[in-house]
């Protein structure tokens, strides 16, 4: 209400409200069913919010809002498919089909960061064990980081910038390339997408390390779509949450 207040925009010309949540949301876009990382279900957002704003919610997958603010707004525009793979709290993913959100399925929710693709012992916060999110999450990068004794707003940049002076840091760098590239092979693998976009702590580090993850994300790929592996950074950067809000509300008025 602040920023309507403040923005000077004739309000007639605002179509809505597009709320980007961490978790699985329902078919008319207005509950969030549940995010495992906050602990909330089946929270319903829009009726919450649409009395205090006076104005249509939507409310959408945060990784999926994503990936059609960059076929809106991005990189992907022109493109049949995108995935976005996004790092923050947790590891999750979105996907844009035929220029539209992919939300197939009972709640069109791509778990990336649940795949059980690691021999571990380590207990997820979803109660499964070897979920990439054990090693590929801020709560994973913030207890390497605090056996490194590094800090920053980046976690994985930080431990990355020691790995020449402490080898453990090396470790941690090669254990979540593995993981993360296992991850994003499954996901090629499986949904094929013309383009995979890395967005949050993925779309900030340094390139070298980026290239990292591609070379053994495309290695793990079968062998036939190989080649036709992309994967680049975000093209929105920072603003990519902020305009996936804006996209999922035209997605709804205009697109669907």
């Amino acid at each position: 209400m602040q920023l309507l207040d403040t923005s000077e925009i004739d309000r007639r010309r605002v179509l809505g409200v597009g709320v980007a949540v961490p978790g699985a949301v329902d078919a008319g876009k207005r509950r969030l069913l549940l995010t495992i990382n906050l602990s909330w279900r089946d929270v319903p957002v829009a009726d919450i919010m649409e009395p205090l704003l006076g104005l249509p919610v939507v409310v959408e997958h945060n990784v999926r809002s994503m990936a059609v603010a960059e076929v809106r707004f991005g990189i992907g525009r022109g493109l049949e498919s995108l995935g976005f793979v996004y790092l923050r709290t947790g590891l999750g993913a979105g996907l844009v089909v035929e220029g539209h959100p992919f939300s197939g399925g009972v709640h069109g929710a791509i778990e990336i960061g649940h795949l059980q693709v690691l021999d571990a012992d380590q207990r997820c916060v979803c109660g499964n064990k070897g979920c990439l999110e054990t090693v590929v999450s801020d709560r994973a990068l913030s207890r390497a980081a605090a056996d490194l004794d590094v800090n920053g707003e980046n976690l994985l940049r930080a431990i990355w910038d020691v790995r020449d002076e402490d080898p453990r840091a090396e470790l941690v760098i090669d254990r979540v390339v593995a993981a993360l590239a296992q991850g994003l092979a499954t996901f090629v693998n499986l949904l094929n997408p013309e383009l995979i976009l890395l967005g949050g702590a993925l779309g900030a580090i340094p390139r070298p390390l980026f290239d990292q993850i591609v070379a053994q994300a495309r290695a793990a790929v079968f062998p036939v779509i190989r080649e036709s592996v992309q994967i680049e950074p975000s093209s929105l950067g920072g603003d990519v949450g902020m305009l996936g809000g804006a996209a999922v509300v035209l997605e709804a008025t205009f697109y669907s």
